[in-house]
């Protein structure tokens, strides 16, 4: 007897729902799976329509798309099972006009460049929702009033937390993405957030001063009481999120503006110049330029950055609070609560600073 002739692999289907999402340094594209075993996907880019290029073959369901170039970018994408392909999928593009644009984003303006007003800049602030709640009241407070020493740091401005680092990066003049990334190594984007704990009463805000040891910075960028007594006045990096960030690129901006010229003066790895963006970022934190301290704060940075660690807040904030995570959520606090009862007060400086912080009102 003759065996049965079997059927022909036949081709996947065309792939469907493409879709296009900025990054920091290109775009992620996302597509419907197509189902079956043994599936890659081909992933091809275009700039004029006509050449394209392979970004990459995968199994999975998305594809980071690396660089933008400042015109339109075409995506399109196809199956591909046992050797078979599939037919391309519509082609998706972005242009500099779409507000997902890497070009609307607030990028760091050059050394002498004319800054926007925070009027201005509040004009421009995109609409994101608050993935930090806690975040929120503090999020209603202005600065009370200019200092002496900074008059242009006002922390003039309310909204959510992203819109809050949004308006912060474009009045002085730096990335977004790097505001984004800074905030999420020093706080998690916690305005409530306490760090650095020591034993030395008089290096904490005087209100502070009754927890044993008790913390020296506070707010979104950890602003440390001992070095910044000034931006303490009225108690507004406590208070006030807008504050507290704008007061942290306020000197930010001097130091990339060549305004420390202090700091050759100290050890450090480099010599400093006006115009590094990262190496600023550095002093922030350190107080010193490319020191093993201040680079180690760099890469940690810079990895945020590059990482966007900050996304999943946003993911976070989107999920319902549910019974069970309640009751995880209460266990765990409980659990904290009791450690911290048990921690003897004689406890000495946290070695990892900025490492420990909790969620308490000011």
């Amino acid at each position: 007897m003759m065996e049965p002739a079997t059927a022909a692999p036949s081709a996947p289907g065309q792939v469907q729902e493409v879709r296009l999402q900025r990054r920091v340094r290109g775009l992620d594209t996302s597509w419907a799976k197509i189902a079956g075993k043994d599936v890659r996907y081909i992933v091809q880019k275009s700039v004029n329509g006509t050449t394209w290029r392979r970004v990459e073959s995968t199994r999975q369901t998305t594809s980071r798309v690396k660089g933008l170039p400042p015109v339109e970018v075409q995506i399109r994408v196809r199956a591909v099972r046992n050797g078979i392909r599939g037919a391309w999928s519509e082609a998706v593009a972005m242009t500099p006009s779409d507000p997902d644009w890497v070009n609307r984003r607030f990028r760091t303006r050059p050394v002498g460049a004319a800054l926007p007003t925070g009027e201005r800049c509040a004009s421009r602030v995109r609409p994101a929702p608050e993935t930090v709640r806690a975040n929120s009241r503090r999020n209603r407070n202005t600065g009370s009033s200019p200092h002496d020493l900074f008059p242009l740091v006002t922390g003039d401005f309310t909204g959510t937390t992203d819109e809050i680092l949004q308006w912060v990066a474009c009045k002085w003049g730096l990335d977004e993405d790097l505001v984004r990334a800074q905030a999420m190594v020093e706080s998690s984007w916690r305005q409530g957030a306490r760090g650095d704990y020591v034993t030395t009463r008089r290096w904490c805000h005087p209100a502070l001063r009754e927890e044993r040891p008790c913390p020296m910075s506070v707010g979104l960028f950890q602003i440390a009481y001992r070095w910044h007594h000034a931006a303490y006045e009225g108690r507004n990096v406590m208070r006030s999120t807008a504050y507290n960030a704008d007061y942290t690129y306020e000197r930010w901006r001097q130091c990339f503006e060549g305004e420390f010229r202090w700091l050759n003066d100290y050890p450090r790895g480099r010599r400093y110049r006006a115009g590094n963006e990262m190496g600023c970022i550095g002093v922030c934190n350190a107080g010193r330029g490319y020191t093993d301290t201040a680079t180690a704060y760099i890469e940690r940075v810079r990895t945020a950055y590059e990482d966007e660690t900050w996304e999943h807040l946003r993911h976070a904030s989107r999920e319902p609070m549910t019974v069970t995570l309640a009751l995880r959520s209460w266990r765990s606090a409980r659990s904290l609560w009791m450690k911290i009862r048990r921690r003897p007060k004689s406890a000495s400086t946290s070695a990892s600073g900025r490492a420990q912080f909790s969620e308490e009102k000011l």
